[in-house]
């Protein structure tokens, strides 16, 4: 029990962690265009303990969820003591360049985090052959069991979700796949083209596989940080595709009036979260940066009052003008606000239940799968 509280707790942290981090971008964007940020918090209200470093109050609030900016003159009505710093009087690209950089920030900490499991880890090297089946394409052109797939469509290969995603693009289509034999350590290059529509309990290649062992990265040093740089950068990229494909699947779903399968509220989120903690902190680092990702893309989303609605109002306001804007949009990202808070409430409560009967953290993190 006390080790599950325990991480909880770290859970809790590392998810207020990424808000903070979100919060920050808005920070320093907001000090590059001249624009006062009051307060920057640590949680949220009431304020526990504050002090004021040079212009700005730094605080430390009552509930450990996340963090806020508090920026001059974010409405109309604010007062402004300094006019020339207010957010509202920024041009608007000023305005944009402050709302997109917390999405900025968390898509930085995503690449630095697996970046650091590449440092600490290595690189897998390819995915590892475990079986081949016959009359597939996999068997046509040569590979069996314990080879070692390094690339697939010109790129190094490193991680199994790529690989998957690759194939799946090229139903029907020619692919290039180089892979290394498990007997002779020799590299072959093949260009061939998959099956249109894989037969029952099997995929568009013929192969089952699993990641291959780490230690790719041979550099040392500076070396080695760099391609573990690059090798994070990728997997950022690869992982927010993957995710935007989910939030296609998620928001037709909503649209069609369906509850997407594994939509997680507060409660799942810290279960899993707990969860990745229980598992080591190597895995608490990979899906933090995956929580991440998913913080940067949820925002983008045209939804008040996300980030990504500031920037849709940006634009409307270049053909409708300033002055008539700002009441209406005030309006719109309160009731945004409500909204959400009434998908929270909503996901809450169907997570209750499943909380009480699963009688572990594991069995309510695999409940939230059902």
């Amino acid at each position: 029990m006390l080790s599950t509280l325990l991480f909880i707790v770290i859970a809790l942290l590392v998810l207020s962690l990424l808000v903070v981090v979100h919060e920050f971008g808005h920070f320093i964007a907001a000090k590059i265009v001249g624009i006062w940020p009051e307060e920057f918090g640590v949680g949220l209200p009431p304020r526990v303990w504050g002090k004021k470093i040079g212009e700005t109050i730094w605080s430390i609030n009552a509930l450990p969820l996340g963090g806020f900016v508090r920026l001059h003159g974010e409405t109309q009505e604010a007062h402004l003591g300094q006019p020339h710093r207010s957010y509202v009087n920024k041009s608007k690209l000023a305005r944009a360049f402050v709302a997109a950089a917390g999405v900025t920030m968390n898509m930085v900490y995503a690449v630095l985090a697996f970046s650091l499991i590449f440092f600490v880890a290595g690189v897998p090297e390819g995915v590892r052959v475990e079986k081949v089946t016959d009359d597939s394409p996999a068997a046509a052109i040569g590979l069996a069991s314990e080879d070692v797939i390094v690339a697939i469509d010109g790129r190094n290969l490193y991680n199994p979700s790529f690989f998957s995603q690759t194939v799946a693009k090229h139903a029907g289509k020619e692919i290039e796949i180089t892979y290394k034999r498990a007997e002779t350590n020799e590299k072959v290059t093949e260009k061939f083209v998959l099956r249109q529509f894989a037969p029952e309990n099997q995929g568009l290649l013929g192969v089952t596989y699993t990641a291959a062992p780490a230690g790719y990265v041979q550099t040392s040093g500076i070396g080695k940080f760099f391609v573990s740089l690059q090798y994070g950068a990728y997997q950022t990229y690869d992982f927010s595709v993957l995710i935007l494909g989910e939030f296609g699947k998620m928001f037709t779903q909503i649209f069609g009036g369906k509850v997407p399968a594994g939509l997680a509220g507060p409660l799942g989120v810290v279960g899993v979260t707990a969860e990745a903690a229980r598992h080591g902190i190597l895995d608490l680092v990979g899906f933090s940066a995956l929580i991440s990702i998913n913080l940067a893309l949820l925002n983008i989303v045209p939804f008040p009052p996300l980030d990504g609605s500031r920037i849709l109002f940006l634009i409307i306001e270049i053909f409708v003008g300033k002055k008539r804007l700002p009441k209406y949009e005030e309006k719109i990202h309160t009731y945004g606000m409500y909204l959400l808070l009434l998908l929270v409430a909503f996901l809450t409560f169907r997570e209750v239940p499943k909380l009480l009967t699963a009688g572990s953290l594991e069995g309510f993190v695999q409940s939230l799968m059902q």
